[in-house]
């Protein structure tokens, strides 16, 4: 019986320290197949990208192509020719960012309309405005326009919108509207204005929603899957962290996620596309590591290059890397 109990012993140890981690028990270990759904969340991602002409990061992290911005007056493209359309009405690169709070109102009813205009009194007539801002929501300000001035009217409440774009991240509304272009409805995805809404959704053990939460670290990403980093010190720092911040009294946490639209593990490279980076929609350029991972010079705090010399000798410059955050959380298309 001794002899049973000792042979018995290294048999439980090695249960114990082999059973999966919670991300691998829910499937995140799984390979997984490229389904209709996930061709279609990178279709409509990267027809985004193409219509708005957006910004291009390299693997390195450096800004190599530099498009549109989220308030200007350039026109949309045509996806086929990389033209402005010559048969559709022409319509400037603001007008679809306000799209993205127009189609969000669909699932958020009176979200587009309570973006807010921040102001600086005085700023106008004064060198140094005063520091205390006022903020007015679009629907006031509408509000306030059809009370009082017909002249120039169409202008201001455009001029209002594309203030209240600049004033209002949309990098959550962009995903939103790309999970609205691909067909996915309420019960599968969380729409939202902030991404820790949807993220917080991916940790629940609902298989209907359409996302769960996963560790990048040793999660393989495929398309259509969503990679989200935590911004700001005070953010859950990995995939643990969330997993421990999600269930706390008032939970909400600063973060960026993007839609992964290829994987080439022969290449070791992944891309992604994602709405308000640098005010932009942008596709970056990630490597992936031997083991078709999300490469470890990625992770805040994990790589030791030096900064470029440019950057080196300007004492404001803070990082070069772009592609240097907190990856903390993979969303793993069910």
């Amino acid at each position: 019986m001794n002899v049973l109990r000792v042979l018995a012993l290294p048999a439980a140890l090695l249960a114990m320290f082999s059973s999966p981690s919670p991300a691998m028990a829910n499937g995140c270990a799984e390979a997984g197949v490229i389904n209709a759904r996930s061709k279609r969340i990178v279709a409509a991602a990267l027809n985004e990208y193409a219509v708005f002409n957006g910004h291009r990061i390299d693997a390195n992290g450096r800004l190599w192509k530099f498009g549109s911005t989220e308030t200007e007056n350039e026109p949309l493209l045509d996806p086929e020719t990389g033209q402005p359309a010559s048969s559709d009405p022409v319509l400037p690169a603001w007008r679809r960012v306000w799209e993205y709070w127009l189609v969000l109102d669909q699932h958020v009813p009176g979200i587009a309309l309570s973006r807010k205009v921040v102001a600086f009194p005085s700023a106008l007539n004064t060198k140094a405005a005063n520091a205390r801002t006022s903020e007015e929501t679009l629907r006031d300000l509408f509000s306030l326009l059809e009370q009082g001035l017909s002249d120039g009217k169409e202008s201001l409440r455009q001029a209002a919108v594309r203030a209240a774009l600049s004033d209002s991240p949309w990098s959550a509304a962009f995903v939103s509207y790309v999970m609205h272009q691909a067909g996915l409805p309420d019960e599968q995805f969380r729409y939202a204005a902030a991404h820790w809404q949807y993220i917080k959704q991916a940790f629940s053990a609902d298989s209907r929603h359409a996302y769960q939460a996963c560790d990048p670290r040793s999660t393989h990403p495929r398309e259509g899957d969503l990679l989200c980093y935590s911004r700001g010190a005070l953010g859950p720092g990995n995939y643990m962290g969330w997993r421990d911040a999600i269930s706390s009294p008032g939970f909400a946490a600063a973060s960026h996620c993007e839609i992964v639209v290829i994987v080439d593990r022969s290449a070791s490279k992944m891309e992604t596309v994602s709405g308000n980076m640098l005010q932009s929609i942008a596709m970056r350029r990630l490597k992936l590591d031997r083991n078709g991972l999300l490469s470890s010079t990625h992770y805040a705090g994990k790589s030791k290059r030096p900064l470029p010399l440019a950057c080196a000798q300007d004492k404001s410059c803070r990082q070069s890397d772009l592609n240097l955050q907190q990856w903390s959380v993979l969303l793993r298309l069910r």
